[in-house]
């Protein structure tokens, strides 16, 4: 009996044949004809397949290494304008977008397996997007956008805004 969820198998020559997650885990519960209700080794563990012990072995040192680093980086801003603020008379277009529910739970959910540096609500400005950007590999941004099908350099994703910025406008 295997006690852990996990299993790499590192099959050598006729080994390799063997289809290891089509194997049975427990043959007592075996009833004939119905294949389907037997207890597979893939219905109850994860199952990897690895070439070499040796390469196995790399790249699980490779995965420790840059786990240790963030590898994404995200942003999930804000949208809210109050008929108070100046920003909200002077930018009609922004002031039509509302909240994104789900960004900030998305947002989370991706920390869940990655490692990621992230930005939320009015953290989530241009100016730190044009900042951070260039030394990630991979950016998540959960935001409106606003495309312009006419001249399409001129779309644009929507940061939060920050009101003492004067060279971003979000």
């Amino acid at each position: 009996m295997i006690n852990t969820d996990n299993i790499t198998i590192v099959p050598g020559d006729q080994l390799a044949l063997i289809p290891f997650g089509t194997l049975i885990s427990d043959s007592s519960s075996y009833s004939k004809g119905n294949y389907q209700m037997l207890p597979y080794w893939f219905k109850s563990h994860n199952i990897a397949y690895a070439n070499s012990a040796t390469l196995l072995a790399a790249s699980l040192k490779n995965q420790q290494h840059k786990s240790k680093e963030k590898s994404i980086l995200a942003f999930a801003p804000s949208f809210e304008i109050t008929p108070e603020s100046t920003l909200y008379r002077q930018d009609t277009v922004r002031s039509s977008l509302g909240n994104l529910g789900w960004t900030i739970k998305e947002e989370e959910a991706i920390t869940d397996y990655f490692s990621v540096e992230s930005y939320q609500s009015e953290l989530a400005t241009e100016t730190l997007f044009r900042k951070k950007s260039e030394n990630y590999p991979i950016i998540h941004i959960a935001s409106h956008s606003l495309v312009d099908d006419e001249y399409p350099m001129y779309s644009k994703i929507a940061f939060s805004l920050n009101q003492s910025d004067t060279i971003n406008d979000g």
